[in-house]
């Protein structure tokens, strides 16, 4: 039962060690996506359907392993109400995206969009300030948990990003918005009536950063407003870096293709050629 309840199945003690193993993983994971990624590109005949097939992938994989780690925590007596739930922001992936996946015109622009948006902020900020990176290794249970759910939330974005799948759209922000607010208003009442702090309603202690639980605690019932209003930034952010990025990529695009478009042969053209030949 070690690999369920120790701390660090290999014996490797300090954060330091730890993050090691979850960096080389995560460059192992960007590798493997790019490489992914090309080969989806390239295989233009079932382009369509692979894509869709891999986005159900990393679907099923996040929603079985989150089923998992529910099962280990009944059975190792580790359940509890106010902090085993798949109600956590990283959790909404699971619910988003069957509209990703199976939904249609706006459905399936909302569901893109909070994968794209909130969704991958979440998955790189457990990477830049991975939680559970410190108390457990990779090679436990817990550490593969979060290791795989969050890759799923990686990968996701990027083959829906870079494979065409979707575009994001500031038309989209409102809609996404709007949908992420109905989904997350019950957790709200959760966190008061449990009590606990999924999506850090509540006191935001789970985020174990000074400063924010100081504004939680000051603003009390207000608290929740202030954190639809951060996620409604991170939503913007997150759309506008997206989009100005893939617009770079575009405008580099057609640079490099018109320069590689041969201009139509004159008097004068050939002047230049044998002048650049002598």
């Amino acid at each position: 039962m070690n690999f369920f309840t120790t701390n660090d199945l290999l014996g490797r003690v300090g954060p330091f060690n730890k993050c090691i193993d979850y960096t080389i993983w995560y460059i192992l994971l960007a590798v493997l996506t790019a490489a992914f990624i090309w080969f989806l590109n390239k295989n233009k005949r079932n382009h369509v359907n692979l894509v869709k097939y891999s986005l159900i992938a990393t679907w099923a994989i996040a929603v079985t392993v989150d089923i998992i780690k529910i099962i280990v925590s009944v059975s190792t007596k580790s359940f509890v109400w106010n902090g085993s739930l798949p109600l956590y922001i990283c959790s909404i992936f699971m619910y988003a995206m069957p509209f990703a996946i199976w939904g249609k015109s706006k459905f399936k622009d909302i569901g893109c969009t909070y994968v794209c948006t909130i969704g991958l902020f979440g998955a790189i900020m457990n990477y830049i300030i991975p939680s559970v990176t410190y108390d457990y290794s990779l090679l436990s249970f817990w550490g593969l948990h979060t290791t795989i759910y969050h890759s799923m939330l990686l990968v996701a974005p990027f083959i829906m990003l870079c494979t065409g799948y979707t575009r994001l759209s500031f038309r989209n922000i409102g809609w996404t918005f709007l949908g992420f607010v109905c989904l997350t208003l019950p957790v709200v009442a959760i966190d008061y009536i449990i009590p606990a702090d999924y999506m850090y309603f509540r006191t935001a202690e789970t985020t174990s950063v000074g400063i924010v639980m100081n504004i939680a605690s000051a603003t009390g019932y207000f608290w929740p407003v202030l954190m639809y209003l951060g996620y409604a930034i991170v939503q913007v952010v997150m759309t506008g870096l997206i989009v100005g990025v893939n617009e770079v990529c575009v405008s580099i695009n057609k640079a490099i293709n018109n320069s590689n478009v041969e201009l139509p042969t004159t008097e004068s053209n050939k002047e230049e050629k044998k002048e650049i030949i002598k």
